[in-house]
């Protein structure tokens, strides 16, 4: 394999793995949104038996700060989830679009469904190697066939 079909398979591989990147950043965002709810549940308690202090309504600020916190966050989400769901309904045309039926297959189970090459070999009947050979293959005519920087 030369240099170039190297670097054309980095590229291919790169752009079909976008969808797992932005699979991974939803979920780590709504983790992270998750955990400043459950924050937000957990109200210390207060001593009531100290004498009162007046104090500025820092506890409210930063109530505040983490309701807003929470809000970006979901935005954040929501656009995520749109831009997924576009670059999926594209990323599934174009492997759509090759001629070789096995390619399809494991290109989608791959960069769609994100299982492991194993695990498809396994669902499909076939060995790991003949796997491994036909998802090479399968990523050379795909990057033959789509344009990819």
């Amino acid at each position: 394999m030369g240099r170039t079909e190297v670097v054309l398979m980095d590229n291919v591989k790169k752009y079909l793995n976008q969808l797992q990147k932005i699979d991974i950043m939803i979920k780590q965002r709504q983790q992270e949104r998750d955990e400043l709810r459950d924050m937000l549940g957990s109200i210390g308690s207060f001593d009531y038996s100290k004498d009162r202090v007046q104090t500025s309504p820092s506890g409210d600020a930063q109530y505040a700060k983490t309701v807003e916190r929470i809000a970006d966050i979901e935005a954040e989400v929501s656009n995520l989830i749109t831009d997924y769901a576009s670059r999926k309904n594209i990323v599934i045309s174009q492997i759509q679009a090759l001629e070789d039926p096995k390619y399809v297959k494991i290109l989608y189970k791959r960069y769609v469904e994100f299982k492991m090459l194993r695990k498809i070999a396994s669902e499909m009947g076939y060995t790991y190697q003949y796997i491994i050979l036909l998802h090479g293959n399968a990523l050379k005519d795909f990057g033959e066939k789509i344009e990819i920087l």
